[in-house]
């Protein structure tokens, strides 16, 4: 039951990675146009921080869901650029969910979102989350 749980979760990640391209290469066109396209914005960072919501879903260990957040807000930035307040908003809102969810701090979780917004190398920071 556990692999079959696993499976779906990384099919739905795969799915919303899938979307966030879509939505990224529509954000990307309207940028080099000198346009801002706002929904695809929003869209991408929501996908993001789904993403890493759900990844951390399969794992308790808290640093490791830190480390997924982190690399949420380090795609969502990559994905939108930095003047955006998207990335920061969609950070907030998965740390709360995580925060109720878990009992976990939601300082740590939100601190872990704004390394990965600030540039950090989140594989490095949380290096006790082996996760191959």
């Amino acid at each position: 039951m556990h692999d079959l749980s696993l499976q779906f979760i990384n099919i739905v990640v795969n799915l919303l990675d899938a979307l966030k391209t879509s939505f990224s290469h529509r954000s990307l066109t309207a940028r080099s146009m000198g346009k801002k396209d706002v929904i695809s914005d929003a869209t991408v960072a929501s996908i993001s921080m789904m993403k890493g919501y759900v990844r951390s879903t399969r794992n308790a260990d808290d640093r490791c869901m830190q480390k997924f957040l982190c690399e949420a807000n380090t795609d969502c930035m990559s994905a939108i650029g930095g003047s955006s307040i998207f990335c920061q908003l969609g950070s907030y809102a998965t740390s709360y969910i995580l925060e109720r969810q878990t009992g976990k701090s939601f300082e740590s979780f939100y601190e872990a979102g704004r390394n990965g917004r600030s540039g950090f190398d989140c594989r490095q920071l949380y290096l006790e989350c082996n996760e191959v």
